[in-house]
């Protein structure tokens, strides 16, 4: 018996000695638990799982999953920064069904709701909500220059009176215009309003028909320019031109 148990001691402590020389411990069968006293497991160099040949400090060939609801992931950065990124270029935080999807990178692009980012990106199945106060700003001064700004912004003004803005600042010949079928349609370009024009000379310069199904008020010294009126004749519900000739009027 004493006999066996020595063998068994010799065993074991080639077994230490082989580990402490090659650094390599393996189970054929069933499972290895490392379970240290004081809690901590310390690796001095790499640590591969599911490969003999890590190529990092940590190398994991699977999947990982982390199933406490706490779980955090940190990347941190020195003087050169810190990077996150995938070898085949595709990411996606919901490998298997039933996870909730949240973002996407895939060459390049960032996705939010899709895993196929098309644009820098890309939002799908939901608002994009900036906190109250803030909009969407573009780049200042991207053309040179200084003071140019271009922004969207919802906001309060006070309570429950708030305001929409579409606001481009700093010079006169910025221009704000709404396209519609391909066509510009509306555009305000130095503090004057166009309709079918784009170089309106007047506070409202409209390049066609004008329908009015209300009052126009001309008060305070305005002057109304036409060549002509058309007005309706109530008696036979036709129009008829009004029109000044060598300062007489006529009706056509």
């Amino acid at each position: 018996m004493k006999k066996k148990q020595l063998c068994i001691g010799l065993v074991l402590a080639a077994l230490a000695v082989y580990a402490a020389a090659e650094g390599t411990i393996t189970t054929q069968e069933g499972n290895l638990f490392l379970s240290p006293a004081g809690g901590n497991v310390v690796v001095n160099g790499s640590l591969g799982v599911g490969t003999m040949t890590p190529g990092k400090t940590v190398d994991v060939v699977g999947d990982i999953v982390a199933s406490n609801g706490g779980m955090a992931f940190a990347v941190a950065a020195d003087s050169y920064g810190g990077n996150l990124w995938t070898n085949n270029a595709y990411n996606r935080s919901n490998p298997t069904s039933g996870w909730a999807r949240t973002v996407t990178l895939k060459n390049g692009n960032v996705g939010v709701g899709t895993a196929s980012p098309s644009q820098k990106l890309s939002v799908s199945g939901g608002w994009i909500e900036p906190a109250a106060g803030y909009g969407l700003n573009f780049k200042d001064n991207a053309w040179g220059g200084s003071g140019d700004d271009a922004y969207l912004k919802y906001y309060s003004e006070g309570g429950e009176n708030t305001k929409l803005v579409l606001a481009n600042n700093n010079d006169m010949d910025d221009d704000i215009s709404f396209i519609q079928m391909g066509a510009e349609r509306l555009t305000i370009y130095n503090g004057n309003v166009g309709v079918g024009t784009t170089t309106p000379v007047s506070r409202l310069d409209v390049n066609g028909n004008v329908t009015v199904r209300g009052n126009i008020d001309a008060s305070n010294n305005t002057i109304v320019r036409v060549r002509e009126f058309q007005i309706l004749d109530q008696g036979t519900g036709q129009y008829r031109t009004l029109k000044l000739v060598n300062g007489q009027i006529t009706v056509a």
